[in-house]
C-alpha cells in the first residue's frame, strides 16, 4: 500500500467544492417541467463547509460561525478560482483571523505556524472528484501535491510518501 505521513496542524477544518447544486428554476422552466419537458435542474456551484456544517447561506440560511465571522466563506473566496467542476478541496486553516485573534490557541499561546498576526495559511490534505453520477474518486497524495504545485497552493509538511513496506520493512510478509 502507498502511505503518506504528514504533519498534523491545529487550526480549523474546511472544505470547498465546485459541485452540482440545485438551480433556481424560472417560472417558465417550472411550467415547462410541469408539462413534462426536460429541464436542467442542477448546475455547478461553490459549496463550502467546516468539518461538519455546510456554511453557504443559500444552502444553510442560518449558518453558525464559531469565530463570529464567516472564516469558511473567506476561504472559499480564496480558493474557488482554482477548483474545476466536480473537485472538492479539504484542508486546515491555521494562523490568525483578520481581526488578529488566533484560529486556535491554548493557555494564551496561539498556534500561529509562522503566520503574521492577521494572516493565515491554507493547507490542503485531501482532494476528491465527484462525477455527475455522484461517484467519488480520491486523489492520491502525489496527485494532491501536483494539484497544489499547479495552482500555487500549500500542503501539510510531508515526512514520508511511498510504499508502506519501504518505511516499515519489518512488516513486509516477504521478509
Amino acid at each position: 500500500d502507498m502511505i503518506s505521513v504528514s504533519n498534523k496542524y491545529h487550526g480549523t477544518s474546511w472544505a470547498v467544492g465546485n459541485v452540482l447544486v440545485k438551480r433556481s428554476l424560472s417560472f417558465l422552466e417550472r411550467l415547462a417541467k410541469f408539462f413534462g419537458a426536460k429541464v436542467e435542474e442542477t448546475e455547478y456551484g461553490i459549496v463550502y463547509s467546516s468539518r461538519k456544517v455546510v456554511k453557504n447561506g443559500f444552502v444553510n440560511p442560518t449558518p453558525q460561525h464559531f469565530y463570529g465571522v464567516d472564516v469558511w466563506g473567506g476561504i472559499a473566496d480564496e480558493v474557488k478560482e482554482f477548483i474545476p467542476k466536480g473537485i472538492t478541496l479539504y484542508g486546515e486553516c491555521v494562523g490568525y483571523l483578520a481581526s488578529g485573534a488566533g484560529i486556535q490557541s491554548t493557555g494564551g499561546r496561539v498556534f500561529d505556524y509562522g503566520c503574521e498576526v492577521g494572516k493565515h495559511r491554507l493547507l490542503i490534505y485531501r482532494i476528491t472528484h465527484t462525477n455527475p453520477d455522484g461517484k467519488v474518486m480520491e486523489y492520491s497524495w502525489q496527485q494532491i501535491a501536483d494539484f497544489c504545485d499547479k495552482y500555487g497552493l500549500e500542503m501539510p509538511k510531508t515526512f514520508y510518501y511511498g510504499q508502506a513496506k519501504m518505511m516499515f520493512p519489518e512488516l513486509d510478509p516477504a521478509n
